[in-house]
């Protein structure tokens, strides 16, 4: 059975987009995570949601630049909406390093194998707390959501 057009063109377009997402988001986009895990992860989910959408066609582009575009566009959005994400995160982390810094807890400051940079036990803890509220609150389940809305 052959896809039409449209229908691989919109699974494109979710893919991209969630490629982009599954690239920096918090948890997959660690250095720890290999790059065929999030790649799998990403053809996993882009087909759930996807089907889960009801395979919704869209119509490419005429032009080369038009496809270009699109493309450019879905990667885009995808990266900024992992990028917020793993910002809000890394606010915590900055605001434990602060704190244990005042506190007088700073001498125990190593560099984090997972992430690159310096922290220590304060901070890895409100970002450790931080994570577990945002699993809590739904946050992962907002982002596949979000991912539906937009297919």
């Amino acid at each position: 059975m052959e896809l039409p057009l449209a229908t691989a063109w919109g699974f494109g377009l979710l893919l991209l987009r969630t490629a982009g997402l599954c690239a920096v988001a918090p948890v997959l986009g660690a250095r720890v995570v290999p790059a065929r895990v999030r790649l799998g992860l990403a053809l996993a989910l882009t087909w759930a949601v996807h089907a889960g959408a009801g395979s919704p066609a869209v119509p490419p582009p005429a032009g080369l630049a038009g496809l270009a575009g699109a493309a450019l566009a879905e990667t885009a959005t995808g990266l900024l909406a992992g990028l917020a994400a793993r910002w809000t995160l890394d606010a915590a982390l900055a605001a434990g390093h602060l704190a244990g810094l005042s506190a007088g807890l700073g001498y125990s400051a190593l560099v984090d194998p997972i992430t690159g940079a310096e922290s220590s036990a304060v901070s890895q803890t409100v970002f450790v707390v931080a994570q577990a509220v945002a699993v809590a609150l739904g946050v992962h389940r907002e982002a596949v959501v979000w991912l539906t809305r937009a297919a």
